[in-house]
């Protein structure tokens, strides 16, 4: 038969399992949701692009712009690849933070 000392601790340790078990699951549902929305976001934006493509009504507009510019095409090429190069260091600092975060309270939780 166990003592109450041993009782406590025992659920204690319990307790801090299920609380790091509900930590990594919340990680992990902040992930997924981070991923959803930066490919929905990207996928906005190559839609966008793609109607985009069509030209500057204007001429006066494409005269003031610079020669790389001047295509809508490649000003379309631009504005997807800036997105998405956006979109992917935010990603990859988001993952890194949480993999920081998780490291840390692992280390707390062990001690």
């Amino acid at each position: 038969m166990r003592t109450s000392e041993e009782l406590v601790s025992e659920l204690h340790r319990r307790m801090d399992a299920l609380r790091l078990a509900r930590r990594r699951r919340q990680n992990l549902e902040i992930s997924a949701v981070a991923g959803s929305v930066s490919l929905a976001a990207a996928i906005h934006m190559a839609l966008w692009a793609s109607r985009t493509s069509s030209g500057f009504p204007d001429a006066e507009h494409n005269a003031m712009t610079a020669s790389i510019f001047a295509d809508s095409a490649s000003l379309s090429l631009v504005m997807v690849v800036f997105v998405a190069f956006c979109l992917g260091v935010f990603t990859t600092v988001f993952c890194f933070r949480i993999r920081k975060h998780n490291s840390q309270e692992d280390k707390h939780d062990d001690r």
